[in-house]
């Protein structure tokens, strides 16, 4: 089938029996804030089709079809286990609302206006009709921040799709608001992090948290969470930058849990050398810090000095200001290389 892509004409080779259907499909709507999308949750049925579609076609294409007619065909890059999709790409407002009537034969946007105000913004609204000061936006991008945290807070707990999409309009008009508060974009972002799986989504994610770490340098999780979502871009020399500095702005964030994805990230980019460089003068400036010394290991490991990252482990196995989790850690991984020698 012809796939309309870039403004070139595309083959796209397509399985003739669909695995998900319009049955599958428990709610769609059009997402517009920072690009256009469609987001797709499916029923508890359609849900384990797609936890089995996107483990076998892992890095395959999925066919979108409406009509027939080829709509959208973007990579699998993860399993998904939420049965909930963010799709974007080549397409216009009036192609995802095509699209969101074919799958669900009506048409939903991410909006907020179905649905009644809060007493607080009413109140805060009739006030900046009288009195339309700055002093009164701020107080109601406040307002708007806390029911969006709200409603991604119980997104997360529930799973809800109208709690998802009100978060996104409550934290896109508190950003919008208040230029100068990096919250709302923090979360904006936390919000498209959980899509992995589509490019779009993790690209404005970055752009939010660059802009959040612009507005306010020393919030570290936010540097943090930029870290992990060019990681899962496959943008890892920028993911070290970001780990490096955050690492030079506080040790406390020198922890096992940023330490591991650091050391892998220079795996994956092919600079092991350059990462033992850089964790030997961790070592070095944090001696007492046992964080270090696994993400030191693991780069030995794989940049052949095995013995010395043995003995790192080894000695921070037995080690008592290490911790008990570390301690079972560096047993764990010491017995994974046994396994690994043996097979």
């Amino acid at each position: 089938m012809e796939l309309a892509s870039g403004g070139a004409v595309e083959t796209v080779q397509v399985e003739t029996a669909p695995v998900l259907t319009e049955k599958h499909i428990g709610e769609a709507w059009v997402h517009e804030q920072g690009f256009i999308g469609v987001f797709i949750e499916t029923t508890p049925e359609g849900r384990q089709l797609l936890v089995e579609l996107t483990r076998e076609q892992l890095n395959r294409r999925l066919a979108i079809l409406v009509e027939g007619r080829l709509m959208m065909a973007p990579f699998i890059q993860e399993i998904i286990t939420s049965g909930q999709i963010m799709l974007s790409g080549e397409i216009d407002r009036a192609g995802a609302e095509k699209l969101v009537a074919g799958l669900q034969g009506q048409q939903t946007t991410a909006s907020a206006d179905a649905e009644s105000l809060f007493p607080d913004e009413t109140i805060l609204l009739a006030r900046i009709e009288k009195d339309p000061s700055p002093h009164l936006y701020a107080e109601l991008a406040g307002v708007r921040g806390r029911h969006a945290a709200g409603y991604y807070e119980r997104w997360r707990e529930f799973g809800r799709s109208a709690d998802l999409r009100q978060a996104i309009f409550y934290a896109a008009s508190a950003a919008e608001l208040r230029p100068d508060w990096d919250q709302p974009r923090v979360l904006l972002a936390m919000i498209y992090a959980n899509f992995s799986g589509d490019r779009e989504t993790l690209e404005l994610a970055t752009e939010l948290l660059i802009e959040a770490v612009d507005i306010n340098p020393a919030n570290g999780p936010a540097q943090l969470l930029l870290a992990q979502v060019l990681m899962k871009q496959g943008r890892f020399w920028s993911a070290i930058e970001q780990y490096d500095s955050l690492f030079a702005k506080s040790a406390a964030m020198i922890t096992p849990m940023n330490t591991a994805p650091l050391a892998l990230c220079y795996i994956l980019d092919g600079r092991i050398q350059a990462g033992i460089l850089y964790f030997d003068r961790l070592a070095a400036m944090h001696p007492a810090n046992p964080a270090v010394t696994t993400g030191q290991a693991v780069l030995l490991k794989h940049g052949g000095e095995a013995e010395r990252a043995r003995n790192i482990l080894t000695d921070l196995a037995s080690s008592a200001a290490a911790g008990p989790e570390l301690r079972r850690y560096a047993g764990d991984l010491l017995a994974s290389w046994d396994r690994e020698e043996m097979e």
